[in-house]
């Protein structure tokens, strides 16, 4: 796909080799070459930037850092492993006379063409969701600290429904965590992820499921109701629950729905049933099979191109959040799930990617020898959320909460979000 035509149809997104969101840039420039090869960005005189978007030919760069003239020597200030179609990096703001992107390393020694262009991007006025997944048996591993830097919240894991449409939960969990919240803010924008015991399409058949579902989010206050409806078998389950989408919306009014969807998949929602979701969180993350390196939430794949597939679906910019991981998948594709928490001081600001392996226990129970495994490190999280920022996405969400470091935590992910909407938009 190529990605110019394709973004330019976006909405109020626009981006080109000669213009970022409206913005032109301060100084672009184009080179190939070989691995420690290098273009400078020379500026007539000292000029801020704090923003650089990448562009490439084909997909051979997987490593590359960028450097700003200081005092006569070139200070680091940022790196990362990919660029593929496009790259936008947010850089922390300097004033400078030079800019330096040097490509480390390449799959097969050289690399083609590259585009640079640097940016001074002022912030941006946004409404921005920042949605916080709170998985219940593990709401005790979070610090509230933490919840400062969330204005959305969605609780999961036991909350199901039966084929009769009747609600339960583990009422210990869901209450605790629901207290937290509350305790944190008596006002908290709160949805709950339903899942179901039997089958899913029973459930959403049923005539009683809809009422149910608003005596649940009444009697909590809850302000919505999310779906994680991720395995569809046929277009069949398809139309039930855009069917079901429809008449649950007229039933629970103001409240909202929120669906969780991956990004791989291709929908079917009715015009009418788009207008009834108020927010599409998508998982753009668990993509090993389809990336290059087996690395499973990367920059294009999982971010700009994923929001596009969704446009073109039908979704509007606004309804989209997308999805960043605090956990990292290994490289092989193996069904282990590792905890960001666990493993941050094996990473650093820059750091995607957790290089030892070792031997443990597979979520069947099955010991494995677990491969180097990717994260989304600080530099990624910060580049994810400003693209969305200056595209106009509605906002990102996060699976999930009790996987990010204590608040103190000098590389607390919690607190890269918070740090970049600070300075990228204005609220």
């Amino acid at each position: 796909m190529n990605l110019i035509p394709s973004l330019l149809k976006m909405g109020n997104f626009k981006i080109s080799k000669k213009s970022f969101d409206g913005n032109f840039p301060k100084q672009s420039g184009v080179f190939c070459g070989k691995d420690m090869d290098y273009l400078d960005l020379y500026f007539p005189a000292p000029t801020t930037i704090n923003m650089i978007t990448l562009f490439e030919k084909g997909e051979n760069v997987t490593d590359f850092e960028i450097y700003y003239e200081k005092d006569g020597a070139f200070e680091r200030i940022y790196k990362q492993n990919r660029i593929a179609d496009f790259r936008l990096c947010a850089l922390p703001e300097v004033c400078t006379k030079t800019i330096r992107i040097k490509v480390l390393k390449t799959r097969k020694g050289f690399f083609k063409e590259i585009y640079a262009s640097s940016y001074c991007l002022p912030p941006k006025p946004v409404r921005f969701r920042t949605t916080a997944y709170i998985v219940l048996d593990a709401y005790k591993k979070i610090d509230t600290e933490n919840l400062l830097d969330y204005n959305k919240f969605n609780l999961i894991g036991g909350i199901q429904m039966n084929d009769c449409g009747e609600v339960s939960f583990d009422a210990e969990n869901f209450n605790g965590a629901l207290q937290m919240l509350r305790t944190h803010d008596e006002n908290a924008d709160i949805v709950a992820t339903l899942m179901s015991e039997g089958s899913m399409v029973s459930v959403l058949k049923n005539p009683k499921t809809p009422e149910n579902i608003k005596k649940f989010l009444d009697t909590y206050a809850l302000n919505g109701v999310s779906f994680d409806w991720e395995f569809p078998k046929n277009l069949y389950e398809w139309m039930v629950f855009d069917r079901f989408i429809v008449r649950l919306k007229e039933v629970i009014g103001k409240k909202s729905i929120t669906l969780a969807l991956p990004s791989w998949m291709r929908y079917r929602f009715s015009k009418k049933a788009l207008s009834c979701i108020d927010v599409a969180e998508v998982m753009t993350y668990d993509n090993m099979p389809r990336d290059i390196d087996g690395h499973h939430s990367e920059f294009f794949s999982d971010g700009p191109n994923a929001m596009y597939h969704f446009v073109q679906i039908g979704f509007s910019l606004a309804q989209l959040d997308l999805g960043l991981p605090y956990y990292a998948r290994p490289v092989d594709g193996t069904g282990y799930w590792s905890d960001y928490r666990t493993e941050v001081d094996k990473l650093d600001w820059f750091t995607n990617v957790a290089q030892d392996e070792y031997r443990d226990l597979d979520w069947k129970q099955k010991e494995i020898l677990v491969k180097p495994r990717f994260y989304n490190c600080c530099q990624m999280i910060e580049d994810k959320t400003a693209f969305c920022i200056y595209a106009g996405v509605g906002g990102v969400m996060v699976w999930a909460l009790n996987s990010d470091t204590p608040a103190d935590h000098p590389l607390c992910l919690s607190k890269v979000l918070t740090k970049t909407l600070s300075e990228r938009a204005k609220r």
